[in-house]
Protein backbone atom coordinates (compact mmCIF):
# COMPACT_ATOMS: atom_id res chain seq x y z
CA UNK A 1 0.00 0.00 0.00
CA UNK A 2 2.77 2.36 0.54
CA UNK A 3 4.27 2.66 -3.09
CA UNK A 4 4.77 5.10 -4.99
CA UNK A 5 2.44 4.07 -7.64
CA UNK A 6 -0.56 4.57 -4.35
CA UNK A 7 1.12 7.75 -3.12
CA UNK A 8 0.88 9.33 -6.83
CA UNK A 9 -2.75 7.86 -7.57
CA UNK A 10 -3.36 9.08 -3.99
CA UNK A 11 -1.51 12.70 -3.85
CA UNK A 12 -3.56 13.46 -7.79
CA UNK A 13 -6.92 12.10 -5.91
CA UNK A 14 -5.92 15.19 -3.31
CA UNK A 15 -5.34 17.75 -5.56
CA UNK A 16 -8.29 17.24 -7.22
CA UNK A 17 -10.53 17.46 -4.45
CA UNK A 18 -8.54 20.80 -3.70
CA UNK A 19 -9.12 22.19 -6.73
CA UNK A 20 -12.89 21.23 -7.02
CA UNK A 21 -13.53 22.39 -3.30
CA UNK A 22 -11.93 25.97 -3.67
CA UNK A 23 -13.81 26.04 -7.00
CA UNK A 24 -17.26 25.59 -5.30
CA UNK A 25 -16.06 27.76 -2.71
CA UNK A 26 -15.03 30.94 -4.87
CA UNK A 27 -18.26 30.13 -7.24
CA UNK A 28 -20.82 30.28 -3.67
CA UNK A 29 -18.29 33.04 -2.53
CA UNK A 30 -19.18 35.23 -5.81
CA UNK A 31 -22.84 34.51 -5.57
CA UNK A 32 -23.18 35.81 -2.44
CA UNK A 33 -23.71 32.25 -0.47
CA UNK A 34 -20.61 32.17 1.38
CA UNK A 35 -18.27 35.33 2.74
CA UNK A 36 -15.10 33.72 2.86
CA UNK A 37 -11.81 35.42 2.77
CA UNK A 38 -8.20 33.92 0.97
CA UNK A 39 -7.55 31.82 4.31
CA UNK A 40 -11.37 30.94 4.55
CA UNK A 41 -10.99 29.05 1.34
CA UNK A 42 -8.00 27.74 1.78
CA UNK A 43 -9.18 26.19 5.02
CA UNK A 44 -11.95 24.31 3.50
CA UNK A 45 -9.87 23.29 0.87
CA UNK A 46 -7.30 22.16 2.68
CA UNK A 47 -9.78 20.15 4.52
CA UNK A 48 -10.86 18.59 1.41
CA UNK A 49 -7.36 17.66 0.83
CA UNK A 50 -6.60 15.75 3.87
CA UNK A 51 -10.04 14.23 3.99
CA UNK A 52 -9.23 12.90 0.63
CA UNK A 53 -5.75 11.44 1.75
CA UNK A 54 -7.70 9.55 4.41
CA UNK A 55 -9.89 8.23 1.84
CA UNK A 56 -7.75 6.70 0.04
CA UNK A 57 -5.77 4.97 2.58
CA UNK A 58 -9.05 3.80 4.40
CA UNK A 59 -9.75 2.42 0.75
CA UNK A 60 -6.37 0.87 0.60
CA UNK A 61 -6.57 -1.00 3.87
CA UNK A 62 -10.48 -2.83 2.99
CA UNK A 63 -10.11 -2.82 -0.75
CA UNK A 64 -6.71 -3.30 -3.32
CA UNK A 65 -3.76 -2.86 -1.29
CA UNK A 66 -2.18 -1.29 -3.82
CA UNK A 67 -5.07 0.99 -5.42
CA UNK A 68 -6.25 3.87 -3.66
CA UNK A 69 -9.62 3.20 -5.22
CA UNK A 70 -12.67 0.50 -3.87
CA UNK A 71 -13.20 0.38 -7.35
CA UNK A 72 -10.09 -0.92 -9.18
CA UNK A 73 -11.00 -2.60 -12.62
CA UNK A 74 -8.84 -4.92 -14.54
CA UNK A 75 -5.66 -4.06 -15.48
CA UNK A 76 -5.09 -0.94 -13.53
CA UNK A 77 -1.62 -1.90 -12.40
CA UNK A 78 -0.41 -3.48 -14.77
CA UNK A 79 3.72 -4.20 -14.85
Amino acid sequence: MFTLVFFKASLERAVKSFCQAAALVVGANATGLLDLDVVGVLSLSGSAFLLSLLTSYASGLVGDPASPSLVATPGDHAA
